[in-house]
């Protein structure tokens, strides 16, 4: 994937995965989400996860929200990626869009026999940069998943973030054994903070915005929820700064 893509194309594309449920994706997604909104994007979200839409229940009232559920039904990533072109083509010259995509826990499948679209469909016109966020848990069903990813996706950029609510980097075993053999396929690796489960369980419960979370706890869950938001924000203005540099150095050739 390193280097498959070309950034400069007016929107950008995030796809959220980690083909396995309770690997944290959802979060990571809202947290992206908030990100790209505290910064000023334009930001629409597409939710595939038909068992479990907890990203576009928590944005379906403040933000453009559809959901679509990705299976091996064919017409299902045609409705996918008719909403991609729609999204472009209704913003006109209003400038660049962020498009979040919640994957589903399970789409290792759907991606197995639908996943080559996405190698093709940008070069047909799809007006997007295309980046994976694969969020991964120490074990070794995430490094095999991730394995098969990279084998059918052989486009656009590949982030992969260690959640830390299954330990320190250190602790991901298998994953860190297989970095040399990701070299040249993978952008970047972040480690996405643990955030306790007090905070993170009532975000879940009441399908609340990030912006809202501090309003709803006391001071002690507050400031530790305030350090994790930061650590979130390094990753992703860590993530942003690497795709602009993309950008900048495909306008300069």
């Amino acid at each position: 994937m390193k280097g498959s893509t070309k950034v400069g194309k007016k929107h950008r594309l995030y796809y959220v995965t980690g083909s396995k449920g309770g690997v944290g994706k959802s979060l990571v997604a809202t947290s992206l989400i908030f990100f790209l909104l505290e910064n000023k994007k334009d930001v629409r979200v597409i939710d595939t996860d038909d068992s479990n839409p907890d990203v576009g229940r928590i944005y379906e009232n403040s933000l453009r929200v559809s959901y679509i559920p990705l299976s091996d039904n064919t017409k299902s990533w045609g409705l996918f990626l008719n909403a991609l072109e729609e999204f472009s083509s209704s913003n006109g010259d209003a400038g660049e869009i962020h498009v979040v995509v919640n994957g589903a826990a399970r789409d290792n499948k759907t991606i197995e026999h639908n996943g080559d679209l996405l190698n093709s469909v940008f070069q047909e016109g799809l007006d997007y940069d295309f980046s994976t966020l694969w969020v991964i848990s120490d074990s070794i069903d995430s490094v095999n998943l991730l394995n098969s990813y990279i084998s059918v996706v052989l486009t656009g950029n590949l982030f992969v973030f260690r959640n830390l609510h299954f330990g320190e980097p250190s602790d991901f075993i298998t994953f860190n054994q297989a970095i040399p053999n990701l070299k040249g396929r993978v952008n970047g690796i972040y480690e996405f903070p643990n955030l306790d489960s007090t905070v993170s369980s009532l975000i879940h419960r009441e399908k609340l915005l990030l912006s809202e979370v501090s309003k709803k706890v006391s001071i002690g869950w507050r400031m530790l929820y305030l350090r994790w938001l930061n650590d979130v924000r390094r990753n992703f203005h860590s993530m942003n700064e690497y795709l602009t540099k993309l950008e900048e150095n495909n306008y300069a050739d």
